[in-house]
């Protein structure tokens, strides 16, 4: 069979007030679920399968109803979250006007939460749910076997206009088992990132799985039970993107990369045995560093982390669960910044049980850690979290909003936020003064300019300054509108 994968292009998104822009201006990274998928599919051998990174070409919907037809695909897969929902569905429409017998399978976060109401579109074939490496090429050899309905665990299909679907999934334990994300469909020069002083970027994934129990988070694609490559597998794929790509700088996406210590301790040596001569971060827990592993994670390449910081306040942490202290943040950050570590703290503005008061001290702390980035968002209850179904619970949330969006995605839905003491037009207020407050600093920005190394870094950050700058002042109409309109 002949299959494309597709990225969707980042248009008819849903609102997300300003919480998204290091998503948007922070570079574009390769679309590494598609290539596990295609490199899975390309292991089995049965079939042929390319990558259209729609996001990354910029494509709108004739564009990519463009590329299905001249690729004449027998089988179309699309990565489906759910801000993307829209876009998906209006892919999936243009996919069957290109050919009827084009067949459509979903997979991703939102067709593993909604799988119901994703199968009820007309042009939805399939859904796959959980992780879609082995489960994806079984699907596409029952359908090739001419099994019109494949009795398999993890998918969801229409029989007699009646979904089907086995909700059961398990997730993959071994995953040095799995074949490195096929690179050779993409082009891997056209993505960057604005913080990696303008080197060549590969986004990896070391592990998959969170342990910890933030209310306001949930991957149920990935669930919670941390599984883990080997030291060698991970340094394996860095020294293939090296050696035969000239890709000098890995950008780790998992949930928490520090989270087995011995682990990254033996990923940093077999960096340093095979010298690697490349850069890398991650994103870790200030709970799970400390002065000494930050130190060997420096003197392999190591050049920037990402914490999850959220609060300046012991209790909102509490009410958070987030299971670390004030004290933790400070020498965490304090332990990289002696390093010459680069810090990006995560913040979250509108928490349960949170007043003006916290959201003032949670702004001064971000400046007072010294960090080099900071990300400010509104706590947003995102389906499938325990913050979700309390919201639900204690009426804060008056009706189902993400099962009605999911029912009939639309592009002028405008996400829910904490509405306990603020409303969105208050919170949206905050979040707009956090991010003045934080990078409009005199001091902050010469220093910033001080460490920029070449001109296609310059051209980057100045980029990603003057989307800030925009959204930080010149939003404010558009999202009382949105504001407005999601009251009405």
């Amino acid at each position: 069979m002949n299959i494309l994968l597709i990225n969707p292009p980042s248009i008819d998104t849903i609102v997300a007030d300003m919480s998204d822009f290091f998503d948007e201006s922070s570079g574009a990274y390769p679309p590494v679920g598609l290539m596990y998928l295609a490199a899975s599919i390309n292991k089995a051998g049965k079939h042929s399968v390319r990558i259209l990174d729609a996001n990354l070409l910029k494509l709108d919907y004739k564009g990519v109803k463009d590329a299905v037809a001249a690729a004449k695909p027998d089988l179309v897969g699309i990565t489906t979250l759910t801000f993307n929902a829209p876009a998906v569905l209006q892919i999936a429409a243009d996919v069957k006007q290109v050919d009827k017998r084009i067949i459509t399978v979903l997979g991703g976060p939102h067709s593993t939460i909604y799988p119901d109401e994703t199968l009820a579109f007309p042009q939805v074939d399939f859904v796959v749910l959980g992780e879609g490496e082995i489960v994806f090429v079984e699907l596409l050899n029952a359908i090739q076997k001419g099994e019109p309905y494949p009795d398999l665990r993890s998918t969801g299909f229409k029989r007699d206009g009646e979904a089907v679907i086995d909700r059961l999934f398990d997730f993959i334990e071994d995953l040095d088992s799995l074949p490195f994300p096929a690179i050779d469909l993409i082009e891997p020069a056209k993505y960057f990132s604005v913080l990696s002083s303008g080197k060549q970027t590969m986004v990896m994934m070391s592990s998959r799985g969170c342990p910890f129990k933030c209310i306001y988070c949930d991957r149920p694609h990935l669930g919670r039970k941390f599984r883990a490559r080997s030291a060698s597998n991970v340094v394996d794929e860095m020294e293939l993107y090296l050696r035969r790509h000239s890709i000098n700088d890995i950008k780790f996406f998992d949930d928490t990369f520090s989270v087995d210590r011995k682990r990254v301790v033996d990923i940093c040596a077999e960096i340093k045995r095979r010298n690697l001569n490349l850069t890398w971060s991650a994103r870790a827990r200030v709970n799970t560093v400390d002065h000494e592993l930050l130190e060997t994670m420096k003197d392999s390449g190591l050049t920037s982390l990402s914490f999850g910081i959220e609060s300046g306040n012991q209790r909102i942490l509490g009410n958070l669960q987030k299971g670390i202290t004030i004290e933790q943040v400070e020498a965490a950050v304090s332990n990289c910044k002696n390093l010459g570590i680069e810090v990006l703290g995560d913040f979250i503005i509108g928490n349960p049980g949170e007043k003006i008061e916290e959201i003032k001290e949670t702004i001064r702390f971000a400046k007072q850690l010294n960090l080099d980035y900071a990300q400010f968002t509104i706590m947003t209850p995102y389906p499938s979290t325990q913050l979700y179904s309390m919201g639900l619970a204690k009426g804060i949330l008056k009706r189902d909003y993400w099962k009605e969006y999911a029912a009939q995605p639309s592009k002028e839905f405008v996400t829910p936020v904490w509405e306990e003491f603020y409303s969105k037009k208050e919170l949206v207020g905050f979040l707009r003064k956090a991010y003045r407050s934080f990078y409009f600093r005199p001091g902050y920005m010469i220093r910033r300019a001080t460490k920029i190394q070449s001109c296609s870094e310059l051209m980057r950050k100045l980029g990603a300054f003057l989307s800030l700058l925009r959204l930080s002042f010149q939003s404010k109409r558009k999202l009382t509108a949105n504001f407005k309109q999601q009251s009405e």
